[in-house]
């Protein structure tokens, strides 16, 4: 996969990247009467993105912590390779607050590496140009392959 950090690219330098878990909050719910338990649908966890560089990269470092306005912007793309359906490309675009930067352990001798957290506020994962997931927590999106789950509650409260 690549890294693209506010549009610079850290191709050659990625050892690993963990894309966002997503994880809806579920409470459980047992009306009067049920026989048993459902789970209502109570909004999304927070989100994160994690990805492992073999550098100590400036365009990494410069960007930890808050920055009044802008929320930085990551751009991952890959390639799935599937037998007997060929090759998937993945593009994922992740914008938020780099939160944590861990230099790990340096040893003489060793590759040293800079693993960076992000908390996401917005995550959109597209495969072969299609949509698969948009979520973008400040402005009530929740899109799963173009359905956007947020519309209504959206319009109910005016926004």
């Amino acid at each position: 996969a690549t890294l693209f950090i506010d549009g610079v690219s850290q191709a050659g330098r990625v050892q690993s990247i963990t894309l966002p878990k997503l994880t809806v909050k579920t409470e459980e719910y047992r009306g009067g009467g049920m026989d048993g338990v459902t789970h209502l649908d109570m909004g999304m966890e927070a989100m994160e993105l994690s990805f492992t560089i073999d550098d100590c990269n400036i365009n990494v470092l410069k960007e930890f912590g808050f920055q009044q306005g802008k929320q930085v912007p990551f751009n991952i793309k890959g390639v799935l390779r599937n037998p007997g359906q060929g090759d998937q490309g993945i593009d994922a675009v992740c914008r938020g607050l780099v939160s944590e930067i861990d230099f790990g352990e340096w040893k003489q001798a060793e590759l040293s590496s800079l693993t960076t957290t992000v908390k996401l506020d917005y995550y959109k994962l597209t495969i072969n140009n299609k949509l698969i997931y948009e979520i973008d927590v400040v402005n009530h999106v929740r899109k799963i392959e173009g359905t956007d789950h947020m519309q209504s509650v959206r319009e109910f409260l005016g926004l």
